[in-house]
């Protein structure tokens, strides 16, 4: 994970919005907090497809573990947009409460999560990957590993999402990069 780590940190480096909102997670000082999939994943099969760093990138997902909250997610999300000049919106979510709306979303029922890395887990393999900034030293949570991320594969989470949802999620991915690798529902039994 060492190489992928340091290939995805350089190609982090270079995209400023994603600088301003690792700087803002840090500043704001959220617990256990993470810019992560989307941005990350989509920002490093742009740069391996030749395409400008944030082309068709929907929004920035950012993760945070906190159970005694003193912050909303929406007050969280309105002081970055409000502060942070960026192109697209933050998504802003306290994993200690996910589960309470999980099955709704993704057709499966999860415990509890206790931390965002935990949380990381549930995404799809090449999507788990959270990065953040502290003093200038960098964290990078990928519980599943970083090589699915640099092959451009999509591998189903069984445990965290239905095949419909799954079929969703694919079918809009490669639509959008049509050189990712797009493996199965059923294929991965």
């Amino acid at each position: 994970m060492t190489q992928h780590r340091t290939q995805l940190l350089d190609i982090l480096v270079t995209v400023p919005e994603i600088q301003q909102v690792l700087e803002a997670i840090e500043q704001l000082g959220i617990p256990d907090a993470f810019l992560a999939g989307g941005a990350i994943t989509q920002c490093v099969w742009n740069h391996l497809s030749g395409n400008p760093a944030l082309h068709k990138v929907k929004d920035f997902d950012i993760i945070y573990f906190d159970q005694n909250p003193t912050q909303s997610e929406a007050d969280i999300e309105d002081h970055l947009t409000r502060t942070l000049s960026i192109s697209r919106p933050v998504d802003v979510k306290n994993q200690a409460k996910v589960h309470t709306w999980y099955p709704k979303k993704f057709g499966n029922t999860i415990p509890p999560l206790t931390s965002s890395e935990d949380g990381l887990r549930m995404w799809l393999p090449c999507f788990a990957v959270g990065v953040r900034k502290h003093q200038d030293e960098w964290c990078v949570a990928a519980p599943f590993g970083l090589t699915d991320l640099f092959n451009r594969l999509v591998q189903p989470n069984r445990t965290a999402m239905s095949q419909q949802n799954y079929e969703q999620m694919t079918t809009s991915f490669k639509d959008r990069w049509p050189d990712i690798t797009v493996v199965p529902w059923e294929a991965h039994a």
